[in-house]
């Protein structure tokens, strides 16, 4: 059991995802595309942008990482290639600052991707009030008082709830007037969501650990 009751799998999984990654079935759909970024230099940041990566990937969304090989204080081509192809862009923040590379992303990122999808998840006990654009979903923690199912609530609420009565509404729509390619494509954009929304859960639980283990 992680902190404040949130169950884990023996390999760390919060339990809520498990039932969509085990799923068959979310692996047929047209791929969701999420950027995972991390500030250069720091270690377990990386570590949790690969690890995100790499849990997305294994269950149906395509994944990009930013190229820090060839630069890692400017964006290069292939991550703005990248960034401009994403859905979402995501950055979880473990140090005290976002570093001038992820702003860079996040300002191209804002020209290419809906706002409201550019998600930045920090804790407010390690870095002080970020100054982003009016529209981008910033997420400050307090993992001294709060939990990793908090925060997915919270994340839920500030990202995905209007997206999914959005969605749930077009269908009701769709149905009345039985416009069945339309209700085949909300239904894979419906899955696609829940998907992405469980991996959303992973990353905020793991983020939560590192936070934790990284304080002890």
């Amino acid at each position: 059991m992680g902190k404040k009751g949130f169950f884990l799998t023996k390999k760390g999984l919060p339990l809520r995802a498990i039932s969509a990654f085990s799923t068959k079935k979310y692996r047929k759909m047209k791929n969701l595309t999420l950027f995972v970024s991390y500030n250069p230099n720091i270690g377990d940041e990386q570590t949790l942008a690969i690890r995100i990566h790499t849990i997305g990937v294994a269950n149906g969304l395509t994944m990009f990482l930013p190229d820090r090989f060839n630069s890692i204080n400017e964006l290069d081509a292939n991550t703005k290639t990248r960034i401009a192809s994403a859905d979402y862009y995501l950055v979880f923040a473990l140090s005290n600052k976002l570093s001038e590379a992820v702003k860079a992303e996040i300002q191209f990122a804002s020209q290419h991707i809906d706002k409201s999808n550019i998600i930045v998840v920090y804790d407010d006990k390690k870095m002080q009030k970020l100054s982003l654009e009016a529209g981008i979903s910033v997420v400050v923690c307090n993992l001294e008082e709060e939990d990793a199912e908090q925060i997915s609530e919270r994340l839920f609420k500030l990202v995905f709830e209007k997206r999914k009565i959005a969605i749930a509404a077009a269908q009701q729509k769709a149905i009345q007037e039985k416009q069945k390619t339309e209700i085949k494509q909300l239904e894979v954009e419906n899955k696609n969501l829940k998907l992405f929304l469980a991996v959303m859960v992973f990353a905020v639980a793991l983020f939560a650990l590192m936070k934790i283990s990284k304080s002890k």
